[in-house]
């Protein structure tokens, strides 16, 4: 009994030690890692800065102006419509299954609708667009 011991005890200790010791490493790495990413993004931000301190006026009425085109143009349309008894057509398509879900057809079919409506497509351009105008903006050091 006393052998088995003498014999499983180092091994069970060099087990432990080699998991300590891999576990310990693993964790030098992803400090490392983490160090290089914060490193990293801190060398964008400066960048961003820099570009941001370089940019002149045209690039800022520019930017003016298309958020303001966005608006007037793609979104007040849309959300102005029903004030003035515009309705909205939209394209539609509808499945319908046949023998017993085996057979499937598509058809389009067009609806009006007088009320307010919001195209996801639209909103998701002119958000795009926004986001990149202000997040330019927070990259400008204050």
């Amino acid at each position: 009994m006393i052998e088995i011991a003498t014999n499983l005890l180092p091994i069970a200790s060099g087990f432990l030690a080699q998991m300590t010791a891999n576990k310990a490493q693993r964790e030098s790495r992803e400090r490392k890692f983490l160090l290089q990413a914060l490193v990293e993004k801190n060398k964008s931000t400066q960048e961003a800065r820099t570009f941001a301190n370089k940019e002149n006026n045209v690039g800022r009425w520019f930017r003016r102006t298309l958020v303001i085109i966005i608006l007037m143009f793609f979104i007040m349309p849309y959300l102005l419509a029903p004030f003035f008894d515009i309705d909205l057509v939209l394209q539609t398509k509808q499945k319908t299954m046949y023998l017993f879900g085996l057979v499937e057809l598509e058809y389009t079919k067009f609806k009006t609708i007088s009320g307010l409506m919001k195209f996801d497509e639209i909103f998701n351009w002119a958000t795009m667009i926004l986001e990149f105008y202000f997040g330019s903006q927070f990259a400008r050091k204050r």
